[in-house]
């Protein structure tokens, strides 16, 4: 099998090991907390660490497709001065039922972000393009600082078991692909939770500008929209808007085609983020929107600032059409056509 890919975030790149990277694996084994919460590997020497990566993440590469990756921190422009501060990536261990996410920092980067950074982005990974069910995790049951994380990143507790090796008595914590995703119509009583997520950063961010005056608006169900709460197991977690930009009172689209939708989307909570979620309601809404036959194409407008955006959607399909301005803002018009969302289209496990 093919090692796994490079994964680019915000601050880090995540990339596989190689046999040159043994002084960095020397020095990461051997601090205190590796030692203390993961193991003792007996890795001192040159040898010791060609060794441990042959047998370990090397061979997960061959074997899996996944495994241990080095965290590279972006700390400058020139990519010759990244330095390794971690790792962080997938095992399939023996005695678990799924693969597991496992992580460790040099000790002067903890405590800065940078574990939850980089185990989101293989979460993502691991969901999105291995469509994995589900993700373990394994931790000492004195390891605090890692059941926050692993807490944090929306693990949940699942057992105590005993490492079959060791003896050890470990916390088992697991995280399902996705929770059971749907779309309900958004009804006045949804206005108050709407305003409180307007007040969020992430969502200003992408509609900085925007009004929606949500007590009148969810009273009003105009035949060209359809305003949709996107709930995770029965809980709120985001808003869709689907639109015909055509017969939009607003003309927001200006002249446009007939038989094409419009979509917004966001999440609510900040926490909520980098969990999947987003890619699940948009192919909700973009079933929703190709149900009828005579539908051609969706269209959205993201700020073009918000190059995150721009790369959650051209991953799951849109394709770049044009830079416009909507209301005093610089946007991007992405476009999907009915046949790239048929051939993108992959079941969707709730």
């Amino acid at each position: 099998m093919q090692p796994p890919p490079i994964i680019e975030t915000e601050r880090l790149r995540i990339s596989p090991l190689t046999l040159d990277d043994t002084p960095f694996i020397i020095s990461l084994l051997n601090t205190e907390g590796y030692r203390k919460y993961i193991a003792d590997r007996n890795v001192h020497t040159r040898e010791d660490a060609e060794r441990y990566l042959q047998i370990g993440p090397l061979k997960s590469y061959a074997e899996h497709g996944f495994g241990l990756c080095k965290v590279l921190l972006k700390s400058s422009n020139d990519e010759a001065l990244w330095q390794p501060i971690g790792i962080c990536g997938l095992l399939k261990r023996d005695y678990l039922d799924h693969p597991d996410i496992g992580f460790a920092l040099l000790p002067e980067y903890e405590s800065k972000g940078y574990a939850k950074e980089s185990a989101e982005a293989v979460l993502r990974w691991a969901f999105e393009e291995l469509r994995l069910p589900t993700i373990h995790a394994v931790v000492l049951p004195q390891n605090q600082a890692s059941i926050k994380l692993l807490e944090r990143l929306g693990l949940m507790f699942d057992s105590r078991i005993t490492e079959p090796e060791t003896g050890e008595e470990l916390c088992l914590y697991g995280i399902n692909r996705f929770p059971h995703i749907r779309l309900r119509t958004a009804t006045p009583a949804d206005a108050p939770l709407l305003r409180y997520w307007d007040t969020k950063p992430h969502v200003m961010d992408s509609d900085p500008d925007d009004d929606w005056h949500w007590e009148t608006e969810l009273a009003n169900e105009p035949e060209w929209r359809e305003q949709l709460i996107a709930e995770a197991d029965g809980r709120p977690i985001g808003m869709v808007q689907i639109i015909d930009p055509l017969l939009e009172e607003t003309h927001y689209w200006g002249e446009c085609a007939p038989n094409l939708r419009a979509i917004d989307i966001w999440i609510g909570e900040e926490s909520d983020l980098g969990k999947g979620y987003g890619t699940v309601m948009m192919r909700l809404a973009l079933e929703r929107c190709f149900a009828p036959p005579n539908i051609t194409a969706v269209i959205i407008d993201p700020l073009a600032s918000n190059t995150k955006a721009h790369r959650f959607y051209e991953r799951i399909g849109f394709r770049f059409v044009e830079k416009r301005v909507f209301n005093d803002e610089e946007c991007f018009v992405l476009r999907m056509e009915r046949q790239d969302f048929v051939r993108n289209e992959a079941p969707i496990s709730t």
